[in-house]
């Protein structure tokens, strides 16, 4: 019988579970590290995998989880193709343990990277699935796998997702035919997600635009059919700067949220210009723009509803 799947709305790290998956989590190596060097857990209990391959369960300190699986990838920008592999490879490394988990539990790798959260989440279930079908011995055991979502928008997108991306039968495959398997369904799953018809959106990263995003933008670029992505991050560093270039380079349309000044959005809006891409800009009050951008059309809204209408309508001279 396979894994239920499920979503909690709490911080990860409080969701009580057998095996705590983390993605790419350097972070996080560096302070299991430090815990090593402190003499807190043993050595040998810790080793960080390379190049997409989980390898090792960590104890960790007292927290939700009994340990952790880090699931590490050689992308330096991390795209679908990458989450359906980690999904494929957390169950992979579950399938190593001489213990295996009745509850394991991850948060939705991809938006804090900047994905389409629903793009993201297939590509997941995609890979879990996978995973599942290539080491169906790994359903002995495990009975649940949880998603920890705080942010309450992204936890009621994910609850109503869940059902249908689940639903979905595991196709099992002999153990000659996985590496096929593997190479070409993963490079299925994550096509429709890096060919389909993309909107990258500026705008600042502020509570107060929480509602703005999910209402006013991202649900109409889903009914309109697009994948929505943003750049998640406070300041422009590295590869970060290097990925909204490409994100904008391969979007067919940008949104730009101007109501307030923000250096990252113009930014962002200057590149889409230099490359020549149609531009939405969106403001609450119009008298407020700044003199580079006054001469374009914007649309103006004062609540979150009329915003949602009128980008339903724009969206669909875009289709």
């Amino acid at each position: 019988m396979k894994p239920r799947l499920e979503v909690v709305p709490c911080d990860v790290l409080s969701q009580k579970s057998d095996l705590l998956c983390i993605f790419r989590a350097v972070n996080l190596s560096r302070f299991v590290n430090h815990l090593i060097s402190l003499g807190i857990i043993p050595p040998e209990s810790c080793r960080i995998s390379a190049a997409g391959r989980a390898t090792s369960m960590i104890p960790l300190i007292p927290i939700g989880s009994t340990n952790i699986l880090f699931v590490d990838s050689s992308a330096v920008a991390v795209d679908y193709v990458d989450l359906v592999q980690f999904g494929v490879n957390m169950i992979h490394g579950v399938a190593q343990q001489r213990v295996r988990p009745e509850v394991i539990s991850l948060i939705l790798h991809g938006p804090g990277y900047g994905l389409d959260t629903d793009a993201s989440l297939a590509s997941i279930v995609a890979g879990l699935k996978r995973g599942l079908a290539e080491h169906p011995e790994v359903t002995n055991s495990l009975q649940r796998i949880v998603i920890a979502e705080r942010e309450p928008n992204r936890f009621k997108r994910i609850f109503k997702m869940i059902p249908q991306l689940w639903a979905e039968p595991h196709e099992q495959r002999d153990a000659s035919d996985v590496q096929r398997f593997r190479r070409d369904s993963v490079a299925k799953s994550a096509q429709q997600a890096n060919q389909g018809r993309r909107i990258f959106v500026a705008m600042p990263f502020a509570e107060e635009f929480s509602d703005v995003w999910e209402y006013g933008i991202y649900n109409p670029a889903k009914r309109a059919g697009f994948i929505c992505e943003r750049s998640d991050k406070a300041v422009f560093t590295g590869d970060i700067v290097e990925w909204i270039k490409a994100r904008i380079r391969t979007a067919d349309l940008v949104i730009a949220e101007v109501s307030t000044p923000n250096a990252n959005v113009y930014l962002e809006i200057g590149y889409s210009w230099g490359v020549e891409k149609p531009t939405i800009f969106l403001c609450k009050d119009t008298s407020a723009l700044k003199f580079d951008i006054q001469s374009h059309r914007c649309i103006e809204y004062k609540r979150i509803k009329d915003l949602e209408l009128a980008m339903d309508k724009e969206l669909a001279t875009h289709a």
